[in-house]
């Protein structure tokens, strides 16, 4: 929270050349010291969470100058790279019923629906990434929400936590790039995405850390 709050301050009141370079990265690379400190079931649930949080890291970096469409483009790739691997980490082998799924599927894609009423006549050129981004978000979002009954209670709701304050965040965002200013925008997308962030990743290690080798997460 406190790296999370520097990066905030430094995104309002300060240049954003250098210091928003130094800052950003931090609110990460904080999670990755907390994703490396645990032990795991599985070695390779370490690497993913790693691998999604550098492939997120760099796409941070990207954003920072989001008004350059390279830099945009690049860093929604990233973006969408970080999801799909949460999606992986987010998968099992257990059957769950379709009839359970089509509801949360049903809001997701309103939810959708109702931001693209808003931005579809700005979207232009960004019409197929941006659509491609928040299909790859519902997808994410699908996967995590059948992990239910399957892992404990306290990852499945950290994890839905996160993701619900995470897209949160991104819709703020494409209000911000694709239709008009937002109240207080700058402070609240970068402030539910380092929640969501957090929430996501703690969420994971109840489930993939090794009860009794960590303190803070037996």
């Amino acid at each position: 929270m406190l790296v999370l709050l520097i990066d905030i301050y430094v995104k309002l009141y300060l240049p954003i050349v250098p210091y928003r370079y130094i800052s950003k990265p931090f609110v990460l690379l904080s999670l990755m010291v907390l994703v490396g400190y645990c032990d795991y079931k599985n070695p390779k649930s370490k690497q993913l969470l790693l691998l999604a949080l550098t492939t997120f890291l760099i796409g941070d970096i990207l954003i920072i100058n989001h008004l350059n469409p390279v830099n945009f483009a690049l860093s929604m790739l990233l973006f969408v790279a970080g999801k799909l691997l949460y999606s992986i980490l987010f998968t099992h082998k257990e059957d769950f019923k379709i009839k359970r799924l089509i509801p949360f599927f049903v809001f997701c894609v309103l939810v959708i629906a109702f931001v693209f009423n808003f931005i579809y006549p700005r979207l232009g050129n960004y019409f197929i990434p941006v659509t491609l981004y928040f299909i790859i978000t519902l997808i994410m979002s699908l996967f995590a929400y059948i992990r239910y009954g399957i892992v404990s209670k306290k990852s499945y709701t950290m994890v839905m936590l996160g993701i619900s304050v995470f897209l949160i965040s991104e819709i703020i965002m494409v209000f911000k790039t694709f239709y008009d200013v937002f109240p207080y925008q700058d402070f609240l997308i970068m402030f539910f995405y380092g929640i969501g962030q957090y929430l996501i990743i703690t969420g994971l290690l109840f489930q993939f850390a090794i009860k009794g080798t960590d303190r803070k997460y037996k």
